[in-house]
């Protein structure tokens, strides 16, 4: 296990080395050798190789076969985690990516279909605010 290499939310962080032969592995970072200063451990020197964070479930295991580790199964959202893993958004933090999926899919609509989803948000949110008066019965 290695240090923290993005939000540190995202650990335990494992360290895979060296380099595969490939270049590089599916769901990982490839990194350069480098000296670490911690204030707990000293001075390291890390080798170049692969990070993965985030290792948390049997299944991570998985990404670590070119190095020997056995390959767990998957499971139906699998091939998902990996295109996520690849992409690094397992490193953004929940509420940030929220707001950036929004406004990507609020920008998308407004130009496909000339809807502003934040209008259609708040229209609906006020149509449940908006609270019926009972008729009331004035005797003359």
């Amino acid at each position: 296990e290695t240090g923290c290499l993005g939000p540190c939310g995202s650990g335990p962080n494992v360290l895979a080395a060296p380099l595969p032969p490939e270049g590089g592995a599916q769901g990982g970072k490839t990194t350069e050798a480098r000296r670490v200063v911690s204030a707990t451990l000293g001075a390291i020197d890390q080798p170049s190789g692969v990070c993965f964070t985030g290792m948390k479930s049997p299944e991570d295991t998985s990404l670590l076969t070119p190095w020997g580790f056995s390959d767990a199964q998957q499971g139906p959202l699998g091939a998902l985690k990996l295109m996520v893993r690849n992409s690094q958004l397992d490193q953004v933090p929940w509420p940030i990516l929220l707001y950036v999926g929004f406004n990507v899919l609020r920008v998308v609509g407004s130009l496909l279909f000339h809807v502003d989803l934040l209008n259609v948000i708040k229209d609906v949110a006020g149509a449940f605010r908006e609270v019926p008066q009972p008729p009331s019965s004035t005797s003359v």
